[in-house]
Parts: structure tokens; C-alpha cells; sequence
């Protein structure tokens, strides 16, 4: 948006000084603004006000079922205060807190945008739901589609089960993708043997498809290393490495930066979308290191979710398992065919040509200057 001209203002909370900085190189080239409405490193009285409210927020739903708007995120009335002084032609939300509040700046007649990066009230277990506000996300989800200015999702799947579930339009596909990055794109690689598996996410842990995959390596005689990237606490650590078969070896990788999580991410052979089908967010989206992998040539095995299907119907970068399914023959026969693993390298970086920010930055910059109010 910058680039193309526009006056960008950012409103964030921080909840960790290392993400900062890296947000901040990010924007260094940039005519960004940024305001940091709550910051949760610092230890003063703004931080422990803007803590206490978020915990009794969390204890009236868990206790009480009374749900607030000081459960969904830090200083909410702060980032209403502020956005007004602003007076933007365009207020784009994202995530839980923000697009609650979407919605209280569209009934002051504010003009609202909204991105769903995920399905906030779908986000969950509903055993895990105890201290989340599901009834005010529903709320916040139902305007942002029926009344938004605009909505953005990741998926097609996802916009349709939306806009069925709220009775709205659909709303436009975004895919969350990054930009092209030829060096490690155009690189000559040949396998590794043994075959080196990654995965990757700010945190390993449980949830994430990572148990049922190790269950079916049990049964996988072609000797893989599965490789995890991001932080881990010691006890998960211990837990999934004691599952780990001995005919395999698992390593654990600090999470790296953004600018070189490429280069990280090319040094392995295939990557794994390992998502469940529950919960619904889970099943509908498409997770960015699903992108991740083939904007750096990898094939990748992923679950048959809604959203992994999306793509591999279009393009065949890699294998579909069913962990409700017997997988270990189909995945012994994929690790050991060298010529089609070569194919779906290829198709990977096909389709990296075209699931890129260069081509979906043009779809949302549309919608900008379709629906920008000029006072």
C-alpha cells in the first residue's frame, strides 16, 4: 500500500521485543507509521492495567459466561480513541480484538475493511473455548462480512463456508503468500538421502498434525530426518522425540528470521502441512508455511484438508494423507520415487510463479481503490 502510494498507519500491541524488531527492519524502508497501543514488554502501570483487564475478562466468561470485549485483546478502548484522532479514509482490521472493534467503528460511520486471516470463533477445540468471548466473535464476524467495506480471506474454502454460515456475500480470496524469491527458487538441488523432512511454526507443540505424523513414520521402513523449526519447551521436546521410531532421527531448529527462513527452508526436501480437520479455521484455511514450502521448490506432504486440497487440485506439488486413513504405503512409495519427486518439484515451483505477493498484491490493491473513502 505504501508503495502504491497510500498513507499507512499501523496500530499494534507487543508482546515481544524480538518480534518488534523484526517488524520494525521490515518497515525501515518504508513511509510507515506504526503505534504501539499496548506494550506488554515494558513493565509499568499502562502494561499491568492492560493485563489485569484481559484476565478478568478471560474469568467472566470462564465463570460467569459474560463475555467482553477486554477478553478479545489488550486496550481496546485505547485503539478506539486513537482511530478516531486518525480519521483514515480506510480502517482495514485484523484478528480477534481489532475486528470487534471494526465494527464499533463502522456504527460511528467510520469506513471498515476487515481481513480474516482465520475463523476466529472456529479457532478452537470447544473443549478450549472456556475463557474465549465465541459469542462476540460470532457478533464481530457477522458485521465484518455483511457490513465491511470489504472482506479478505485466505481460501476459497473458507469464503464459501463463511458467507454460509453468515448468510453474507463471499468474500475475496487473499492468499497469504510472499514474494518471489529467484535465488532460492532457481536452485539446482539434488535429494538428500536419507530424505530430510520440515516443518515449521513460531511454536512446536501439541495440535498441529506433528503426533500423527510420527504415528505413521512407525510404519515408514525408507529412513527419514524430520527436521522442526521453532521454539519448544523441554516437556513437548522429551515427549515427541520418545515417539520418534529409532530407525529415524528428529532435530529441532531455532525459529530463524524472516529474511532467512528461505534460505533455511531450501536446504530440506519436502515440507509438511500436517493440519487437522478440527478445528473448523483448521480445515478451511491455508496455512503460509503451505507457500512457504513451494515459493522455495519443496514438494510437500499435507493433510486433506479443505484448504491443502484447494491448491493441490491445481497444481500437483506433493502427496495428500488421511490421518483418519492408513498412509505408510502410499508414503513409502513416495519417499522412494525419485523421478516423481523431481516432478513435484517442478509443479512447486510452477505454482510459486503463480501463489505469490507479486500477483495478490494486485487483487488487494484493487479493492483499496475500489472502496477508499476521499473526504
Amino acid at each position: 500500500m505504501s508503495k502504491a502510494g497510500y498513507e499507512v498507519h499501523i496500530l499494534n500491541s507487543v508482546y515481544s521485543k524480538v518480534l518488534l524488531i523484526e517488524d520494525l527492519a521490515l518497515l525501515g524502508n518504508y513511509n510507515i507509521g506504526i503505534e504501539h497501543i499496548s506494550d506488554l514488554t515494558k513493565k509499568d502501570l499502562w502494561s499491568f492495567f492492560d493485563r489485569l483487564c484481559k484476565k478478568v475478562g478471560n474469568l467472566l466468561i470462564k465463570y460467569f459466561g459474560f463475555e467482553t470485549q477486554f477478553a478479545l485483546g489488550y486496550a481496546p478502548l485505547r485503539y478506539i480513541d486513537v482511530c478516531k484522532k486518525i480519521n483514515a479514509n480506510l480502517y482495514i482490521c485484523h484478528q480477534e480484538l481489532p475486528v470487534f472493534l471494526g465494527g464499533k467503528l463502522l456504527r460511528l460511520g467510520y469506513n471498515v475493511a476487515f481481513d480474516l486471516e482465520d475463523w476466529h470463533s472456529e479457532d478452537l477445540p470447544v473443549r478450549n473455548r472456556y475463557n474465549r468471548a465465541v459469542r462476540l466473535l460470532r457478533s464481530a464476524e457477522n458485521i465484518a462480512l455483511n457490513h465491511g467495506a470489504f472482506c479478505t480471506v485466505t481460501s476459497i474454502a473458507m469464503a464459501k463456508q463463511l458467507a454460509e454460515v453468515y448468510s453474507s456475500k463471499v468474500p475475496q480470496v487473499i492468499y497469504n503468500t510472499f514474494n518471489l524469491n529467484l535465488k532460492t527458487l532457481g536452485l539446482k538441488k539434488e535429494f538428500n538421502e536419507p530424505i530430510r523432512l520440515v516443518w515449521f511454526s513460531l511454536n512446536i507443540g501439541h495440535g498441529r498434525g506433528l503426533e500423527e505424523f510420527i504415528n505413521i513414520l512407525a510404519h515408514i521402513t525408507t529412513t527419514v530426518e524430520l527436521h522442526l523449526i521453532g521454539a519448544v519447551t523441554d516437556d513437548y521436546k522429551q515427549e515427541i522425540t520418545g515417539r520418534v521410531p529409532s530407525l529415524h532421527k528428529i532435530f529441532f531448529h531455532e525459529m530463524v528470521k524472516a529474511d532467512m527462513l528461505d534460505e533455511k527452508l531450501s536446504s530440506f526436501d519436502i515440507g509438511l502441512a500436517t493440519e487437522l480437520k478440527t478445528p473448523l479455521n483448521r480445515n478451511c484455511t491455508i496455512t503460509n508455511k503451505f507457500f512457504q514450502y513451494i515459493q522455495n521448490g519443496l514438494p510437500i506432504i499435507a493433510t486433506n484438508t479443505l484448504g491443502n486440497l484447494e491448491i493441490l487440485k491445481q497444481y500437483q506439488v506433493g502427496l495428500l494423507i488421511d490421518f483418519e486413513q492408513e498412509n505408510h504405503i502410499l508414503l513409502n512409495k513416495f519417499l522412494n520415487d525419485l523421478p516423481a519427486l523431481k516432478k513435484m518439484r517442478e509443479n512447486a515451483i510452477s505454482a510459486a510463479k503463480f501463489y505469490n505477493w507479486e500477483n495478490q498484491q494486485h487483487l488487494f490493491l484493487e479493492l483499496i481503490k475500489k472502496n477508499i473513502q476521499i473526504k
